[in-house]
């Protein structure tokens, strides 16, 4: 979970002038690993463009996903989706001795959350494209950006993570949860930071999602994230004790 994901969870009750304040920082801290994450993902979509031997290996494996019944492509989307979101990061943080790790219980937790996510997500991305067909050109590219990112995202998406990372952050006990995360403001306080980083950092990888074929797109997905839980990882400063 980001640190703005980590802080919205505590439910601190800010000011206007401290939001902005701390959206501006956000948007700093993110910048970079933004533009990385853009380089990134538009390095791999002109590797499949330009260069053979991946673009061979990119179709065999939209070959072999468009191959499947749905049942076994939903399961293929669950397991990438969880290695990339919570098998990666629960890596990388051993990486990081004063980085706390997570009890056995709540990795599990993690574990099906995620799973979760990819099978959302690939629902998604099949949705779009049965309603919006699946050609490249900007049009439809645009239209799938926009019911993702400001649809999906703001509706869904964004306070489904905060609520899991919250109830998970406050012990699994929904009393605590519900001290921390009830009143009104609960999404301006909470949701929307972090759903602006997630537009400053995504918008342009889903882009570059949404100009693969079909079958790519969550293999796609599964890569840039877990470029970006690897860089936030091995880039993130250990954690500062807390003053007794």
């Amino acid at each position: 979970m980001s640190e703005a994901a980590a802080e919205a969870a505590g439910g601190e009750r800010l000011g206007a002038p401290e939001r902005r304040s701390g959206l501006v920082a956000a948007a700093r801290a993110n910048l970079g690993p933004g533009l990385a994450l853009t380089a990134f993902a538009i390095a791999v979509l002109l590797g499949y463009e330009l260069w053979p031997p991946m673009r061979a290996a990119l179709q065999r494996l939209a070959g072999w996903r468009a191959e499947q019944p749905l049942p076994v492509a939903l399961g293929f989307a669950a397991l990438t989706t969880t290695l990339a979101g919570a098998v990666l990061p629960a890596a990388v943080q051993r990486l990081r001795p004063s980085a706390p790790s997570e009890s056995p219980g709540a990795f599990l937790y993690l574990l099906l959350f995620w799973a979760v996510v990819g099978l959302q997500v690939d629902l998604l991305y099949r949705g779009l494209d049965g309603l919006l067909g699946d050609g490249r050109g900007p049009a439809i590219v645009a239209g799938k950006v926009f019911l993702d990112m400001f649809v999906y995202c703001p509706l869904w998406a964004m306070p489904e993570t905060v609520a899991v990372y919250g109830f998970k952050d406050a012990g699994f006990s929904w009393s605590r949860f519900r001290r921390r995360h009830a009143g009104r403001g609960w999404y301006r306080r909470e949701v929307f930071p972090l759903l602006c980083s997630c537009w400053a950092v995504w918008i342009p990888a889903v882009c570059v999602i949404y100009l693969l074929p079909l079958p790519l797109q969550l293999p796609m997905q599964n890569i840039v994230l877990a470029f970006w839980c690897l860089m936030l990882g091995l880039l993130a400063a250990p954690e500062p004790e807390d003053a007794a």
